[in-house]
């Protein structure tokens, strides 16, 4: 469905399996191949690939419905990107190549990114497939590399800010910590929560009234004392600011039940919301305690991401496969945004909210995207680019408001294995003033 709620859809778990494993393949990390941990490694990749390989097994319920879907919306060229990427996962280049013919013709303008197709640029048209579409890229370069973060080697994920402490968090997911940089200094480790308060650290939000930070984490194979038990589990973690220690910890998911808490928005009173992107839900959890509860049902969405709060808390906006959507905090009731025309909204990783304005990092298209999307009485107004064919940034995932611009780590290094060799992460700030962003010769 595309403009309005989306029915609870728990009674098809097969075709949920199918859309996870699509999702985390395609969506949240860019790292093509994979989402959120890597081959025998960290971050993005290998958990994920192992998913889409199950799904590549049995994939018709999927393939019919993005067709179904492609079919119903001719004029939409994601989708028909979306199904390139599914057929070259299933050992089809040939049709891979066909659904990219027609991107093209439907005004696209992302660039490919050849990883995305490592049997389908073997192909001889590929190439001049991949220059029209690189030709048509608008290349903005927004902001400046503000500095090198040590250490090397990182694989990070999310990233945060403290206004009233004036620094930056982020994630170090093998670790299982977060590290704290101040505006002006390196970064050193958060204190830390007991062994098993949190798993990989990926999205985090600090929520100033209660001087916590509320970070979504998953168990990956990366992360040190993994074991076979913890496959499948979550924790949604309320770290305490002052000391690191965790405030609560909100476990969730199994083998046999799996989740990936991805993203997290606080809401007032202590409160949090957590996109749960292996059951298409978003999640409460209070600092006063109990357990995470639905407030968007399993089968709300496909492959949730990025997450943020209005201003007063009274509604979420929430990125999936599809689009945006937004979600009344009191109901649970989630309302489909169109998109603007020509617009595509859909392979969002992190989400901000500042001035009226929806500011997404986009990396499921090819080559990521940056885009400031204003909020209006008749819903998504056109999109301002940002960033975009920017050589500095490799695989962005999430970002964070700080200071009157948007901040983010410009290469998060989760494409890869341990092992590989890692440069040291840039911290990257785009201004967001009304014309933030220049042109690339």
């Amino acid at each position: 469905m595309t403009s309005a709620e989306r029915p609870h859809d728990a009674a098809r778990p097969g075709r949920r399996a199918e859309l996870v494993a699509l999702a985390a393949l395609l969506l949240a990390c860019a790292g093509r191949g994979g989402e959120r941990a890597s081959e025998g490694g960290a971050g993005a990749r290998g958990e994920a690939a192992a998913a889409a390989d199950a799904a590549s097994s049995e994939p018709p319920a999927l393939l019919a419905e993005l067709e179904a879907r492609a079919e119903a919306h001719p004029g939409d060229a994601s989708l028909r990107y979306v199904l390139a990427l599914l057929e070259e996962r299933r050992g089809e280049p040939e049709r891979a190549l066909a659904r990219l013919r027609e991107l093209a013709p439907l005004g696209w303008d992302y660039a490919l990114d050849d990883d995305d197709f490592p049997t389908a640029r073997a192909l001889p048209e590929y190439a001049a497939i991949a220059r029209e579409l690189a030709d048509r890229e608008p290349r903005v370069a927004g902001g400046e590399v503000v500095r090198e973060l040590a250490p090397t080697g990182l694989f990070s994920e999310g990233i945060a800010w403290d206004p009233a402490g004036r620094a930056f968090y982020f994630g170090d997911a093998p670790a299982r910590r977060v590290l704290r940089a101040p505006f002006d200094g390196e970064p050193s480790p958060l204190g830390g929560p007991a062994p098993g308060d949190m798993f990989s650290p990926l999205g985090m939000h600090v929520d100033p009234a209660t001087q916590t930070l509320w970070v979504a984490s998953v168990a990956f194979g990366v992360m040190e004392g993994y074991t076979e038990a913890d496959a499948g589990r979550a924790r949604l973690v309320a770290l305490d600011l002052a000391s690191g220690r965790a405030r609560a910890s909100f476990a969730i998911g199994d083998p046999s039940a799996p989740s990936l808490l991805n993203d997290v928005a606080p809401l007032p009173g202590g409160r949090a919301a957590v996109t749960d992107s292996q059951r298409g839900a978003v999640y409460l959890g209070d600092l006063a305690g109990g357990e995470l509860r639905p407030l968007a049902p399993p089968g709300t969405f496909e492959s949730p991401n990025g997450i943020v709060a209005d201003e007063g808390g009274a509604t979420l906006y929430v990125a999936d496969l599809y689009g945006l959507s937004a979600v009344d905090t009191t109901s649970g009731r989630a309302r489909r945004l169109p998109a603007p025309p020509g617009a595509y909204v859909g392979g969002v990783d992190g989400l901000c909210l500042v001035d009226g304005r929806l500011v997404g990092v986009q990396n499921l298209f090819g080559a990521p995207r940056i885009w400031a999307l204003p909020l209006g009485p008749e819903g998504l107004g056109a999109p301002t680019i940002l960033s975009s064919g920017d050589p500095r940034i490799e695989a962005p995932t999430t970002a964070t408001i700080a200071e009157g611009a948007l901040w983010l780590l410009a290469n998060p290094q989760i494409r890869g294995k341990p092992g590989d060799p890692r440069a040291p992460i840039r911290l990257l700030r785009i201004p967001l003033a009304p014309s933030p962003s220049r042109a690339l010769p």
